[in-house]
């Protein structure tokens, strides 16, 4: 029988309190937050760390009504869709060319593409304002999606870029070698290869589209437009808040997001160390 040495087995033991303690720190404040969506006022102020007296499912249901819950949920949905989309293919395209094509000036490219990441985006909304304006896509959800959609493809394209680079160049070139075209390279077996990174992206980007707030109040005038964010905001203001809707709000906020994780978190890991090893 194996032996296990003590010292060892004491560091696996204080590891395992270490994560425990780590875990529990991350995710009590969304079970705060969780539990007291089903309290009101006084019971919050009593008993913030207990368990509500009465599960008050309706709180929910107002927090949706009066928070215009659903006009806003869908044009995030809507935004957040638009942008996953776009930022995958174009950072997809972009990140193929420069780590498979040979061409002039594909490294300056994509030292641009990447180096974009330092420009901060409430530097550029005056001029983005008035260039919104002059081509008339002010005020739309369109507008508001290529906006943010720029932003987000430099880390994307950086991500792809890595992951791109560790996929053995002999692939792409037997597949040259009979007949098969860029595009069809791309798209039937680049593609179905990144799955790990593509889910890795989608779960940065719509993280970020989700909970994006300057760019959506700034150029969406029309309130009926507005993503959740905005609302959210909206429903702190005030010198009487009902908390506990509050609460559930922010509640029915973090679900979608976390249910993302939830469903392609199997790939997230593998598709960040995906291309490190190999550059």
């Amino acid at each position: 029988m194996k032996t296990v040495n003590p010292f060892v087995f004491f560091c696996q033991i204080l590891l395992t309190l270490v994560m425990i303690v780590v875990l529990f720190v991350s995710f009590y404040p969304i079970i705060w937050m969780f539990l007291n969506s089903f309290k009101n006022n006084s019971e919050i102020f009593q008993r913030p760390l207990n368990l509500p007296l009465k599960w008050n499912v309706d709180i929910f249901k107002t927090a949706w009504v009066q928070g215009k819950f659903s006009a806003a949920i869908t044009n995030s949905l809507i935004i957040t869709g638009g942008v996953v989309v776009l930022n995958l293919f174009f950072s997809g395209m972009a990140s193929f060319s420069t780590s498979h094509l040979r061409y002039r000036g594909q490294y300056v490219f994509l030292s641009f593409c990447i180096g974009c990441q330092v420009v901060s985006g409430q530097v550029l909304l005056v001029p983005l304002y008035k260039l919104m304006y002059d081509i008339h896509i002010m005020n739309t959800r369109i507008g508001l999606v290529l906006v943010i959609t720029a932003f987000s493809l430099p880390l994307s394209v950086y991500l792809f870029y890595g992951f791109f680079r560790g996929v053995p160049r002999e692939i792409y070139e037997s597949t040259k070698m009979d007949g098969c075209g860029n595009m069809r390279y791309f798209l039937s077996i680049l593609i179905p290869l990144s799955t790990p990174i593509i889910a890795s992206v989608v779960i940065f980007q719509a993280l970020f589209t989700w909970n994006e707030y300057i760019f959506t109040l700034t150029f969406l005038r029309d309130t009926a437009l507005w993503t959740i964010q905005p609302v959210i905001k909206n429903m702190f203001t005030g010198f009487s808040m009902q908390y506990g809707m509050n609460f559930a709000a922010l509640s029915t906020v973090v679900l979608p997001i976390l249910f993302l994780y939830i469903i392609l978190q199997k790939y997230f890991v593998r598709g960040l160390t995906a291309g490190s090893v190999k550059g």
